[in-house]
């Protein structure tokens, strides 16, 4: 079984997770203020999870807003389990075009893709 420990926000996770994400202030402020939660699992994985109810008002999911470390595939079974065993209905998440290799892992898992997010970049 995974020994999965909620973390709070420090500065050691916010130096290591300033390599990887440019919404780092978001992160961080929806951690500290405990809409979102971040937990270590077995030492390798650092999740950060957000519960939101869901459009029909009546359920509620999770939203995975980063994942950082290694070996994403083993723990996604228990992340998996521990949110059923929540009562969450779904897991939400959104990763950008360079993310593909997480894309195709996730569904090995039985995720779906069910909305398709485009941006016009008005700064050009």
């Amino acid at each position: 079984m995974a020994q999965v420990n909620r973390i709070q926000w420090t500065m050691e996770l916010d130096r290591k997770l300033s390599k990887s994400f440019e919404n780092l202030a978001f992160l961080r402020k929806d951690v500290v203020s405990g809409r979102a939660e971040a937990y270590e699992i077995d030492n390798e994985l650092i999740v950060i999870l957000r519960p939101e109810l869901m459009p029909d008002g009546c359920k509620h999911e999770l939203v995975w807003l980063a994942s950082f470390g290694k070996n994403l595939n083993k723990h996604i079974p228990e992340i998996l389990k521990r949110a059923r065993a929540n009562n969450f209905s779904a897991i939400r998440f959104h990763c950008s075009s360079d993310e593909r290799a997480v894309m195709r892992l996730v569904q090995r898992w039985g995720a779906q893709t069910v909305e398709t997010i485009s941006r016009f970049n008005l700064e050009v």
